[in-house]
């Protein structure tokens, strides 16, 4: 079954737009995490650390991964 070149834009379009409006809802969530404060000591550090693992791993990653889905879709078929 072929697929036409513009079923394909359009699915990357969607997941774009998916990806666009998960990124606005997330953001603050991950400025957040950028903005933790660095403390000395490693006790001292545990709520920022939290709150930065927190944003990589339910923020960041899902949306790199989505991107490189996107970049999967694109990519030429050899």
């Amino acid at each position: 079954m072929a697929t036409h070149p513009g079923d394909v834009l359009s699915a990357v379009s969607l997941l774009a737009a998916i990806v666009g409006l998960l990124y606005s809802l997330w953001y603050p969530e991950m400025r957040e995490a950028l903005a933790a404060e660095r403390m000395l000591h490693r006790q001292d550090r545990e709520p920022s650390i939290a709150v930065v693992r927190d944003a990589i791993t339910t923020r960041a990653l899902p949306l790199a991964l989505a991107s490189f889905v996107q970049v999967l879709i694109l990519a030429p078929t050899l």
